[in-house]
């Protein structure tokens, strides 16, 4: 079960993974509150549980048993969740770029500039995402060719991906960490925010 973070569509994210995966093993890609196409709710916040719960809905649907789960970003926030709740459900847990709290300084002012941005002029803030998630070396390599095409293939800006943005400065998972018993690889940022 890989799991996308902020807004984006599973498809997106993982797409060009699936031929790695799938001749060996069955490959979930849900979508949950706020991204893809998925109904979301139309009150209230969005919130960790909601999504974890969601998440752990299609893995239990479409499995016959424990699932390896991926997250990224704030999929990774999710599928901790996932596995400190439905600790039956998750056999393996690997997070990619995720973070327990958003208590980091440097990680608010961060998404207050996000969103700020994205009020404000959806292209700048398309710029700047790009800007901020990829290394200097990353983007440097790609030419200019390369960061106009990261830039034009976007997805955009959806009131979905605004309400993750939300939730992403609120979360704090730190009560759940402990709970989480399955076998679990951490992958952090070295070089960028993004891989």
């Amino acid at each position: 079960v890989l799991v996308s973070g902020t807004g984006l569509p599973a498809q997106i994210t993982y797409g060009h993974l699936l031929d790695a995966f799938t001749g060996e093993r069955t490959v979930i890609l849900p979508d949950y509150a706020g991204s893809g196409e998925t109904v979301e709710p139309a009150e209230g916040d969005l919130t960790v549980e909601l999504m974890a719960d969601q998440v752990a809905a299609v893995a239990e649907a479409a499995s016959d048993g424990p699932v390896d789960l991926v997250g990224y970003s704030l999929g990774a926030v999710v599928a901790a969740a996932v596995a400190a709740t439905h600790t039956h459900l998750v056999r393996r847990l690997v997070l990619v770029a995720g973070w327990p709290t958003s208590d980091d300084a440097r990680m608010s002012l961060g998404l207050e500039v996000w969103q700020r941005l994205e009020r404000l002029d959806h292209d700048t803030f398309n710029r700047f995402l790009q800007l901020i998630c990829f290394s200097p070396a990353f983007l440097s390599a790609m030419g200019r060719e390369g960061v106009e095409g990261l830039i034009a293939g976007a997805p955009p800006i959806t009131a979905g991906m605004r309400r993750h943005m939300d939730l992403d400065g609120r979360v704090d998972i730190t009560e759940l960490l402990p709970k989480i018993n399955a076998p679990t690889l951490v992958i952090g940022c070295t070089h960028d925010q993004v891989v």
